[in-house]
């Protein structure tokens, strides 16, 4: 961050042509308004009717600031149309390129909105501003949420107060300018922490296969909240997840995802820009995903703020059981007053909170538990009848004390037969409330004779609930939250345990000798974080997924797939226009498939929305599920700016950005793992004569920012020049050119595929791999 200009001198009368189009106009015109203020003579000009005369001392461009992020060419075939037309003026004028949400900057420390056509608007002006050295060009990228008057007061400052920045983003809480940092640095952190970690594993199993690694501070979406974690509530769902005994689909369709931890309390440290109910500093309780870790990252709706007098280890443990237990018996089971309630494993953490939820709502409370211990602890809570949950006897207990007439509802988390003797107590028009998670993951069978009774019978997952139906679901904790706080729900007798100590945490909680809930203290935690995979390292890729591959019957792309073979993928599908007619296609398939890897090379323009479509749904309804996406497609066609066309542009850019665009649309209901695109380290030096180039390839790094504030995998790596495969190899001259302006040689492809482990493995975002010395680079 860079300091706002202030205490600021009267500035110096000059002319000014603002230039914007339709989406832009609006804007324009308050900003007209400011500098008319300041004692300048302005004129604001429409896009589709410049005139290339001008005698302005300054021209600010301002295109296409669409709120739909949509690939569209009209923005970077107006700005052409203006660079050429500067670059024949006569009296050079200051040249202001202003976008919104274009900036090339991966770790804005705030929320911002990302649009893939203003990047590459960004990058077109870096190229333009080093083959127009004459033209004094300035980027400024408006990344504020503040309102037209206020964002345009301050850009008002910027360009009549400039200072040396050639590139400045104006943010919500500061002023910015980018610079590039080397890949070996460490991350920075936003917390006294000496590092951001989380709990994760690595192979199922066993307990001893939990570790502490690290984690990179992550992006906010608008309506999202970082928080500073304290403690974090474990549940059964952990272990097993831990233990390998619940399949894939158990965790990744819930708002936890494959992750441990699905609650936990802490302090606020960030909010997203459309976020008003919570500030840095408060203290809150709520659902997210990775909950074991320093810091987590989830939506404002899930959580609350902290009742007065409340440790943060008590707040750990209620989301998930109080927001079960009122959901299943008040919103499922809608219980009445004088109705009777089975609840088993009520010594347990939804048990309890079931019991204190059943006696608000007036219920005549049957509790289960296993051991004497636990039913005496039971019946302190306030259950009428107490039984024993390890014995099938419970049912006849029932019968005898309800002579015969049974109970209303049932809030199951047991087993097997279990299931059937409950089904037997439960009354006509009975619910019965499904905790357990085993009998529907073994596909259980029950018969249909109990229903004819009108049971009603519902499977509770809150963690699907979470994601499925979220404003519900808000509705819901909030009400929970009401209670808490009018003193009928008080919550859990819990047992803490040092996140040093998370091993024995899980394994107390795996041998359910706990009554209440099992916490994490993360509060001042420092645990031994898992160092880093060294770079060296090979990574591993899953077998049993599919991956796709534009550009991938030739060139960089075809070697890449190799290198994907290589760590362990078996199923590639090889997109290019021409398909296996690509000139030695064919043999190189061969080759693949010779080595047990499933082949198809299919002929598709990724640029036709339509097309792409039909190959995602071959793949999905044919090969094993589609994990990786990686874009090498590109087209080649250098010239200077001034001599550029629409036609040159289009060509460049469309199978580049609109490309990625589609995939990226295409794949949103896909849980990849990895979403790579190929930049080039051009996009960063503005190389010349590349202008088409390095603007498609801008646009890509803006996609890859926009997927990571969607939470979506995303990393573009800008590559420096490869000598022996692709482009170069045909274009020695391009070579060598590069060369000279890299002050290195280029690299090989197998040395720049080597540096691909490190990136996939870690969580890079933007990246360049380049052979160069900064010293050549810099003149």
């Amino acid at each position: 961050p860079v300091e706002d200009v202030d205490n600021l001198s009267a500035p110096k009368p000059a002319e000014w042509m603002l230039i914007a189009d339709k989406a832009s106009s609006s804007f324009a015109d308050h900003l007209r308004v400011q500098l008319e203020s300041q004692g300048q003579d302005v004129i604001l000009v429409d896009a589709a009717d410049l005139s290339p005369d001008t005698s302005s001392d300054h021209v600010v461009v301002m295109l296409g600031w669409d709120k739909d992020a949509e690939y569209a060419s009209a923005p970077l075939e107006q700005f052409l149309e203006i660079a050429q037309q500067l670059g024949k003026l006569p009296n050079n004028p200051d040249l202001w390129v202003v976008t919104r949400g274009g900036a090339l900057i991966t770790d804005l420390p705030e929320e911002r909105s990302v649009e893939p056509v203003q990047s590459a608007l960004w990058g077109f002006a870096r190229v333009f501003m080093n083959e127009h050295p004459e033209i004094r060009c300035r980027l400024v990228d408006i990344a504020s949420s503040s309102g037209s008057d206020a964002i345009s007061r301050r850009l008002s400052n910027e360009l009549l107060w400039p200072d040396e920045s050639d590139e400045v983003v104006l943010a919500s809480e500061g002023r910015y300018v980018p610079s590039i940092k080397r890949a070996s640095q460490p991350e920075k952190t936003v917390s006294d922490r000496q590092s951001q970690f989380r709990l994760d594993f690595k192979v199922p199993g066993q307990l001893r296969n939990l570790l502490w690694m690290p984690q990179s501070p992550a992006g906010l979406a608008e309506n999202q909240v970082e928080v500073e974690s304290m403690a974090t509530g474990l549940n059964f769902r952990d272990v097993m997840y831990l233990m390998g005994l619940l399949p894939d689909e158990a965790v990744e369709r819930g708002f936890a995802g494959a992750s441990l931890g699905l609650e936990f309390s802490g302090v606020v440290t960030r909010v997203g820009s459309a976020v008003h109910e919570f500030e840095p500093g408060d203290c809150v309780m709520g659902f997210g995903s990775s909950c074991f870790a320093s810091h987590v990252v989830t939506r404002a709706d899930a959580l609350a703020h902290l009742p007065d007098q409340w440790d943060f280890e008590a707040a750990a443990t209620v989301p998930t059981v109080f927001f079960t237990a009122y959901y299943a018996l008040k919103h499922l089971a809608n219980v009445q007053p004088g109705e009777k309630v089975l609840i088993h494993g009520a010594a347990g953490g939804v048990g309890i909170a079931a019991i204190q939820v059943a006696r608000h709502l007036g219920a005549e409370i049957f509790a289960t538990a296993g051991s004497d211990e636990k039913r005496d602890f039971v019946r302190l809570l306030g259950a009428d009848h107490v039984l024993d949950s390890r014995s099938l006897a419970f049912s006849d207990d029932i019968d005898r004390i309800t002579q015969g007439e049974g109970v209303d509802v049932v809030l199951n988390s047991l087993a097997g037969e279990a299931i059937r003797r409950n089904l037997s107590v439960l009354k006509p028009f009975g619910r019965f409330l499904e905790l357990g998670k085993r009998d529907f993951f073994e596909n259980t069978p029950i018969g249909l004779r109990p229903f004819k009774d009108n049971i009603s019978y519902f499977g509770i997952d809150a963690d699907q609930l979470l994601i499925a139906r979220p404003e519900f679901a808000g509705r819901m904790f909030r009400q929970v939250m009401s209670l808490f706080r009018e003193g009928v729900l008080t919550p859990l007798p819990y047992r803490a345990f040092a996140a040093e100590n998370v091993v024995e945490a899980f394994r107390y909680m795996q041998q359910a000798r706990h009554i209440g809930k099992v916490v994490v203290s993360l509060n001042k935690a420092h645990p031994d974080i898992q160092p880093e995979k060294p770079i060296n390292q090979e990574m591993t890729l899953n077998g049993e997924s599919t991956w796709l591959i534009t550009g991938g019957l030739s060139g960089f792309g075809l070697q890449s797939a190799k290198w994907l073979v290589s760590r362990g993928v078996r199923n590639l599908v090889l997109l290019g226009r021409r398909g296996l007619n690509t000139p030695g296609a064919s043999e190189e398939v061969d080759l693949l498939t010779e080595q047990g890897v499933d082949v198809r090379a299919l002929a598709c323009d990724i640029t036709d929305a339509k097309c792409l479509a039909g190959v995602i749904k071959q793949v999905r309804d044919e090969m094993p599920p589609l994990r990786g996406v990686l874009h090498a497609a590109m087209v080649i066609d250098d010239r200077l700016v001034d001599n550029l066309d629409a036609d040159s542009m289009e060509s460049v850019v469309r199978p580049k950005l609109a490309g990625a665009w589609n995939l990226h649309k295409q794949t949103l209901d896909v849980p990849l793992e990895h979403f790579i695109l190929y930049s080039s380290i051009t996009t960063s030096i503005g190389n010349p004569g590349q202008g088409n180039y390095v603007a498609a390839n801008a646009g890509l790094e803006g996609l890859v920012e926009l997927r990571r504030e969607m939470g979506l995998p995303a990393v573009s790596i800008g590559w420096g020049p490869i000598s022996d495969a692709g482009y170069l190899t045909r274009n020695t001259a391009v070579r060598d050119s590069l060369e000279q302006r890299l002050g290195k040689p280029p690299m090989q492809a197998e040395q720049a595929l080597s540096q691909l482990d490190r990136v996939l493995s870690g969580d890079s975002g933007v990246t360049g791999i380049a052979n160069f010395d900064w010293n050549v680079l810099s003149r």
